[in-house]
């Protein structure tokens, strides 16, 4: 299924929150979450030869153990883009080749092509060895654009297992989630607990100093060593939170009510397009019929009513349009397949044509293709249509979900821009 938007807001939760304990400060070196950033849309990744995604997300996943692969090229550029600058200290590599590997910094595009004005050479060729990891440690570099090259003119492949930045955070207090817990009498919540950085954001808990709870009133919470917060009686009180060793605290008022009821957010209604990858074969018949698969017609109003039902009426779904084609979107080795060729494959017991073509990344469903084709963008921009469901059939080469238009971010697969 894929939900198509021509324009999308992306939506900052923490800008109105207020912590506490600002006076304490513990700096520390972590990770920057490249895969996170790819995933909301505040880094763009870039690289040259140019890689499917699930290739570029092996590169930022924390396991050195998944590489990203190339055969037949001696370098592969990799290069990150930020809006703002981004903050890092130490540069980390990991390779399944030999060969050497260079980082590059600029505050834009012109000036890191053509090596000018706000240009740094931070790794000049540096020897990379065969999964042996590697880092380089720098005073604290800001920029717009950074760019990892890999070179390996011996055997003509690439492997990367891993490139990551780090950066040093300062953060100043603890948050606890939810904020503020309430909960009934002789029932438990289990609290949850973030860093609050110096820049105001939230960041996962990964200090090794153990969590100490307290509650400011026994009467009403009680709080025990793992964060589950018990309600004892009717009132409120203050759990606080605290780092061993660290100066780090945080706070949040706890209420024991006799009964309380979330707020849904008011309903809404998205109007979708379908549309149906499922051709008409050469016996007369639809692809489903033909293989003995579920009739996708079948599936929508129970969809409509699932989402219907879970959100409490909040998120209702209309059919506005359905586009039903024998025109098929899914690239088999950068062609369009046919529906000829889809059924000569399907009739091969293990489908091992499109299994083998999906393990070596030359499946893919053309998005782009089919919303210039069908001009989806346009009716989004004309206030026609909010989204764009399709139905394929096995190895079509769809994600989940994808957004599209300016300002999209990543929702299970990079955005469409």
């Amino acid at each position: 299924m894929f939900g198509g938007k021509a324009t999308t807001y992306r939506l900052f939760i923490l800008s109105a929150l207020t912590f506490c304990n600002l006076s304490a400060q513990v700096t520390v070196r972590q990770n920057i979450d490249i895969r996170q950033g790819i995933c909301d849309s505040s880094i763009i990744v870039s690289t040259a030869p140019q890689l499917p995604s699930n290739q570029v997300e092996r590169m930022f996943d924390g396991n050195p153990g998944t590489f990203a692969h190339l055969s037949n090229v001696d370098s592969l550029q990799v290069t990150l883009r930020v809006d703002s600058s981004l903050q890092f200290v130490e540069a980390k590599v990991f390779f399944g080749n030999q060969g050497n590997w260079s980082l590059e910094t600029a505050n834009s595009l012109y000036d890191l092509t053509f090596k000018t004005g706000s240009y740094q050479l931070l790794v000049n060729a540096r020897t990379c060895l065969f999964l042996v990891a590697d880092s380089a440690v720098f005073s604290e570099q800001q920029a717009k654009f950074i760019r990892m090259t890999v070179r390996n003119s011996q055997s003509h492949t690439i492997n990367v297992g891993e490139w990551g930045l780090r950066s040093n955070i300062t953060f100043t207090s603890l948050y606890m989630l939810p904020n503020p817990p309430r909960l009934l009498p002789n029932t438990s919540l289990k609290l949850r607990v973030k860093l609050v950085g110096q820049d105001n954001r939230l960041y996962p808990y990964n200090l090794p100093a153990p969590l100490q709870w307290q509650s400011a009133d026994h009467s009403i919470a009680m709080v025990d060593s793992s964060g589950r917060v018990h309600g004892i009686a009717v009132g409120t009180t203050e759990i606080t939170v605290s780092a061993r060793g660290i100066p780090l605290t945080g706070h949040a008022p706890v209420s024991v009510e006799t009964d309380f009821q979330s707020v849904n957010a008011s309903p809404k209604t998205s109007r979708v397009v379908l549309v149906l990858q499922d051709p008409l074969t050469g016996n007369g018949q639809r692809l489903h019929q033909r293989f003995g698969w579920i009739n996708p017609l079948d599936l929508v109003p129970d969809i409509v009513a699932e989402f219907d039902s879970i959100s409490e009426g909040v998120a209702h779904f209309e059919i506005v349009d359905t586009i039903d084609t024998n025109l098929l979107f899914t690239r088999y080795y950068g062609a369009f397949l046919t529906v000829d060729s889809l059924v000569a494959y399907f009739s091969v017991p293990g489908w091992p044509k499109l299994v083998r073509a999906h393990q070596n990344g030359q499946l893919a469903f053309d998005y782009l293709e089919l919303i210039n084709y069908f001009q989806l963008c346009t009716r989004r921009d004309n206030g026609e249509i909010d989204e764009i469901w399709v139905y394929g059939y096995p190895y079509c080469g769809l994600y989940e979900s994808i957004l599209a238009g300016q300002n999209a971010f990543w929702w299970n697969a990079p955005p469409l821009a």
